[in-house]
């Protein structure tokens, strides 16, 4: 395992789309040494809302102590807004945003929640 990094994550671990087995892909995840897991739903928009709530259960119901983080869609759209409602959960360590066209797309996630500032990646 990596040493902590400057956000305090060594191994973070990307948890691809089917959100349907994002559960079992965090259990898998955390079992393998990770201390945090992206979750990204890469679905067609015919499916986003499913996706949706597939991922708020998963992030709702996995156990353990790894830390769970959720991309979200860009906030420019209604995607974004409605991910941001529906993963908020004390389980959630954060969110993931999609590449920011402004600086201004990040405090509009803020905003929306009424989210602490954290560390801008990328």
């Amino acid at each position: 395992m990596l040493g902590r990094g400057r956000f305090g994550l060594s191994d973070p671990q990307a948890v691809p789309g089917r959100p349907r087995r994002a559960a079992r892909m965090f259990a898998k995840a955390e079992a393998a040494g990770a201390d945090a897991a992206v979750l990204d739903d890469a679905v067609p928009p015919a499916r986003k809302s499913t996706a949706r709530a597939e991922v708020a259960e998963a992030v709702a119901t996995t156990a353990g102590d790894m830390a769970l983080f959720v991309r979200i869609n860009p906030l420019d759209g209604w995607a974004g807004a409605e991910d941001l409602r529906a993963v908020a959960h004390p389980r959630l360590a954060g969110v993931v945003l999609p590449r920011l066209r402004a600086f201004a797309g990040q405090n509009r996630a803020r905003r929306k929640k009424g989210l602490a500032r954290g560390p801008m990646i990328g």
